[in-house]
């Protein structure tokens, strides 16, 4: 009986041993795995703060100018007269085409089901209405712009050698799409200030998962 129930003893014992090892061998494959997506996730945050900084610079840049064309179809339509004023508030466009391949490959990765953080998936979702809605203003101006080209190739040329009181440049038609053409331009201003309001808060949800917030 003492040999038997020591051989049971020894089985049992060796038994323990082989299931807290596949235990322990299942708990190492787990943490590894979660570490490498860990690590793949981080990475991936890195690369989507890079992109947020270089669509706020390109974002900056463009608002700047969307402001410069504004205030010289503002200052055309006031003055009854957009010769002073035809490089920008004519010629001038301008337009941004943010980038968005960080956050998409986030998305198409698999990865954004590792980030359980629910404002930064609302966040994620935000993205493309913000984008929408100031390309869509952008075009709206555009397309403005090319009604007065169209206007200008009607009645003449968009020529220097016109001196500056040719009737030309006090068609009551360019004038009025150039006063459209401002209010677009101050729309797309302040969508663009939505942008970048958006960009400081998508930033610091990044910055705060990063630091394991």
């Amino acid at each position: 009986m003492t040999m038997s129930g020591s051989r049971w003893s020894a089985r049992l014992a060796e038994g323990v041993v082989i299931v807290v090892s596949i235990l322990l061998a299942f708990s190492l494959d787990a943490w590894w795995e979660n570490r490498q997506r860990r690590e793949e996730v981080d990475q991936m945050l890195a690369l989507l703060d890079e992109e947020i900084e270089v669509n706020r610079t390109a974002m900056t840049r463009a608002l700047h100018n969307h402001e410069l064309i504004a205030v010289a179809a503002d200052s055309a339509v006031e003055a009854a007269n957009f010769y002073p004023f035809r490089m920008q508030a004519v010629l001038g466009v301008e337009q941004v085409s943010p980038q968005s391949s960080a956050l998409r490959a986030l998305e198409q990765s698999g990865l954004l089901r590792e980030i359980q953080d629910p404002e930064f998936r609302v966040l994620i979702v935000e993205w493309s209405t913000r984008v929408l809605e100031f390309t869509d203003a952008e075009a709206r101006s555009v397309a403005r712009r090319e009604g007065v080209r169209e206007r200008i190739a009607e009645i003449g040329t968009l020529n220097d050698e016109l001196g500056p009181g040719d009737p030309m440049w006090r068609d009551r038609r360019i004038l009025n799409l150039l006063a459209l053409r401002a209010t677009d331009e101050r729309d797309i201003v302040a969508a663009g200030q939505r942008v970048l309001g958006y960009l400081d808060r998508l930033q610091a949800k990044v910055e705060e998962l990063q630091a394991g917030g």
